[in-house]
């Protein structure tokens, strides 16, 4: 008898024990990523303000919640025999903040590698999520769980949470480091703290979501803002904080907004920080291997900086200001980091307003490192300044595909200091073709300085436009200009015939007289190249090749998320003439809200035009 009660004890025990390990019932996909990539089989649930680590986790209800995930500080009980694995959810209360307390959070585990996709990242059961449940929250309305550094404990001393102390330990609020297949889905990450200086090139970049060798993670729909430093500290420590970052891993970030226009130094009583400081604070996204999409970047020092970019495409760049910080060192927009030789890299369809340069700074499409192939079509770039303004295409080699552009440069008459577009080459062993492009500017044909000059950049190999091929040789203007594919106007005159800025779509045609219909030749060879060569999106970019812009993404500033534009695009022809810029005029083309780009035009600078 005795035996028979310990065995039932211990089958009790177990099945307790993989109760906790098998969670309970998820919420439906729609309330929590809308189905786009999570799926798991069963969940846990979280509530920091009233939640106990004591509860099981296994519902919304209440007694039910735990307080702690499983990898924050002060885990315990329940919390801690939890183990994250492929099909689990972790399912946190809207509305809550999770504080400096419980940091740096790391969790354990993986998803299996099942969970690939072909963006980098992880979709499906075989992921783990951590997440939402839009059904659930605190307060009148869903907002999203908080994860909180806590700023500063008195102005001017120390950080809740320091993530620039030594040692590297605290140097990350969500450390995914060797975790894989991962999603985080609507989080808000808020409050970091750099308490000293930590000068880039050489510092420690911390990041609010860092991956390490973490491979194959989707980062969507999150919301990262604020970073305070120290009023005694260089600004330089502010410029190497990302909001995403990663070593040499693949992942996938999409729908995410960071916007560091709330940050700067301490300089008021308490947590509240007065000194807006975007021309020295922050990165949206760094390193790695990323497949980045819809993504909205705003009021920082470098959209980008040294990403390794596999594809980047209807993204928002939004007042990032590329600036220089001691020798040797600069912020862009750019795939500045490692890529495979041969390997092609894509841009498309990404609207960057008012951006701008600083010394001697790159703002877009610089591409360096190995011999690789870039495609760099149906871009809207606008406000920017020279040098080094419009596109580098680097000094190894490498083949760059410039089409379908539109490029607005910062002219005397919006501000900017004279209204030239710098293009580089490729260097003596690179291949360069541009075609279809529509430049504002009051620089004319004069927007090229390809060759020797400041970088020590080598004469360039191939130069091919559809005036003909030149071959190792410096100039300054484009060769054979003016040429038809390449429509150059100042802003008074583009303004004239209707391009602005102001339009649903900036610097988009509004009827068949203007000067970018039908000026364009076709490219249709390139779309198809593209599609042969990029096995992962191959399809993907070849489709997006053959339309035209997109629209990109809006910015909603309150409920700070990216909103798909949904412009009515365009087919471009399979034959006959192609518009030149990133247009392709049809009755459709200005179809949309006039309205659509209104709060981002409030968030200008002086400058817009």
């Amino acid at each position: 008898m005795e035996m028979k009660r310990l065995l039932l004890i211990c089958w009790l025990l177990l099945w307790s024990m993989s109760a906790f390990a098998a969670g309970g019932t998820c919420p439906s996909t729609a309330n929590m990523d809308g189905g786009l990539y999570a799926a798991p089989t069963s969940c846990y649930y979280f509530d920091f303000a009233s939640g106990s680590d004591s509860n099981d986790g296994l519902s919304e209800a209440s007694g039910h919640p735990l307080k702690h995930a499983p990898g924050m500080n002060g885990c315990t009980s329940t919390c801690s025999g939890i183990t994250p694995a492929a099909g689990l959810g972790f399912i946190f209360k809207g509305g809550v903040t999770w504080d400096y307390t419980v940091l740096p959070w790391a969790p354990g585990g993986s998803g299996s590698s099942s969970g690939n996709d072909v963006y980098g990242g992880c979709t499906g059961a075989n992921c783990i999520y951590y997440g939402v449940d839009k059904s659930w929250f605190s307060g009148g309305s869903w907002t999203r769980p908080i994860l909180s550094g806590g700023d500063w404990n008195s102005v001017g001393s120390t950080c809740f949470f320091d993530v620039d102390a030594s040692g590297g330990a605290n140097l990350k609020l969500l450390k995914l480091d060797s975790k894989h297949d991962i999603i985080i889905d609507n989080f808000e990450f808020v409050g970091a703290c750099g308490q000293t200086a930590n000068a880039p090139p050489g510092g420690n970049n911390p990041t609010y979501i860092g991956q390490g060798a973490g491979n194959h993670n989707t980062i969507e729909n999150n919301y990262f803002h604020r970073f305070a430093y120290n009023v005694g500290a260089s600004t330089n420590g502010a410029a190497a904080f990302d909001a995403i970052g990663a070593g040499t891993t693949t992942y996938h970030a999409t729908y995410n907004v960071a916007d560091f226009g709330d940050s700067g130094n301490n300089t008021s009583a308490g947590s509240t920080i007065t000194t807006l400081d975007g021309n020295a604070c922050c990165a949206g996204i760094n390193g790695s291997q990323v497949y980045e999409d819809h993504n909205v970047f705003a009021n920082m020092g470098a959209c980008e900086d040294e990403i390794g970019v596999i594809s980047r495409h209807d993204n928002l760049f939004l007042n990032c200001y590329a600036v220089v910080y001691g020798t040797g060192f600069h912020e862009h927009i750019s795939n500045d980091g490692a890529c495979t030789a041969s390997q092609t890299i894509t841009t498309y369809n990404n609207l960057s307003l008012q951006n701008r340069t600083v010394s001697a700074a790159q703002a877009y499409g610089f591409t360096d490192n190995a011999a690789c192939i870039f495609y760099w079509f149906n871009d809207v770039l606008t406000g920017i300044t020279p040098p080094y303004a419009a596109y580098m295409s680097g000094a190894n080699g490498n083949t760059f595909h410039a089409f379908n552009d539109t490029i607005e440069a910062q002219d005397s008459s919006n501000g900017g200091p004279g209204g030239q577009i710098v293009m580089r080459s490729g260097g003596a062993g690179g291949t360069d073709y541009v075609y279809n492009l529509h430049v504002i500017t009051s620089a004319g044909c004069g927007i090229f300085n390809v060759g020797t000059g400041s970088g020590g950049f080598a004469p360039l190999g191939t130069w091919i436009t559809s005036h003909g091929t030149s071959t190792s040789q410096n100039f300054t203007s484009y060769p054979g200009c003016p040429v038809a594919d390449l429509v150059v106007q100042t802003q008074a005159t583009a303004n004239g015939q209707g391009y602005t800025i102001g339009q649903t779509y900036p610097f988009s045609p509004t009827s068949a007289g203007n000067a970018t219909v039908g000026e364009g030749v076709n490219r249709t060879a390139d779309c198809t190249s593209l599609g042969s060569s990029n096995a992962a999106t191959a399809s993907l970019d070849s489709a997006a090749c053959q339309l035209d812009f997109s629209g990109a993404v809006t910015y909603n500033t309150t409920s700070h998320t990216a909103v798909n534009a949904g412009r009515a695009q365009n087919t471009r022809p399979s034959s006959g003439v192609w518009d030149a810029g990133a247009y392709q005029f049809s009755s459709n083309a200005q179809a949309g809200s006039p309205s659509l780009f209104a709060e981002i035009l409030e968030m200008c600078f002086p400058w817009c035009d």
